[in-house]
């Protein structure tokens, strides 16, 4: 009768690895990460709260996704990808009698990357379509000529500070009357790597 080899078990050993918010955020401890090796890390994806990052409770509706792009001895360093307001937070601007612009939009920055943006535009008092066709018009254009003049982590700076919303509320006033201008929605279009 042949003997049974004993098969020989490999523990890996992981450990918890810290990681880093972008300069953005001032380099802020966002989180840690149970991993063999911090290499494994590179590439994963990560959400988290913006009151998580500011210590801003207003701030807690705001997710904010980053990738971790590399490290640094035991730390993750990561970029900015996205930001995203919760729908429980756009739905409460809704109110009776007003009316609602969103859409989804694609812009090269200064710096030569694509984004996606979503903006979201409540207007005071019920609309009618031409006057929303308008201001639609209008938002469009000011998306293309602001962002088109930014590089990209200056544009997330300004969402983040809310000068952006608010620029273009000001701007978008001139045709009617706005009650809110948000970015719903903003990420970084990353090509696929082919395989």
């Amino acid at each position: 009768m042949a003997k049974k080899q004993a098969v020989k078990v490999i523990v890996k050993k992981k450990r918890w690895v810290t990681v880093i918010a972008p300069k953005i955020f001032n380099e802020r401890e966002i989180g840690e990460m149970h991993v063999e090796n911090p290499q494994s890390a590179v590439g994963r994806k990560m959400t988290v709260s913006m009151m998580t990052l500011t210590g801003e409770p207003r701030k807690q509706n705001i997710m904010v996704k980053f990738l971790i792009s590399g490290f640094i001895g035991e730390k993750l360093q990561t970029e900015m990808i996205g930001y995203s307001m919760n729908t429980a937070a756009t739905k409460r601007m809704m109110r009776r009698n007003r009316s609602k612009l969103d859409d989804s939009l694609v812009y090269k920055t200064a710096d030569d990357k694509k984004i996606r943006i979503k903006p979201l535009i409540v207007t005071r008092g019920r609309t009618q379509g031409g006057t929303k066709a308008a201001i639609r018009k209008l938002m469009k254009e000011h998306l293309a000529n602001t962002i088109v003049k930014m590089q990209y982590e200056n544009l997330l700076r300004e969402i983040i500070q809310g000068k952006f919303q608010r620029t273009m509320q000001d701007f978008l006033r001139k045709t009617h009357p706005i009650a809110a201008a948000e970015v719903r929605n903003i990420e970084l279009i990353v090509p696929k790597k082919r395989a």
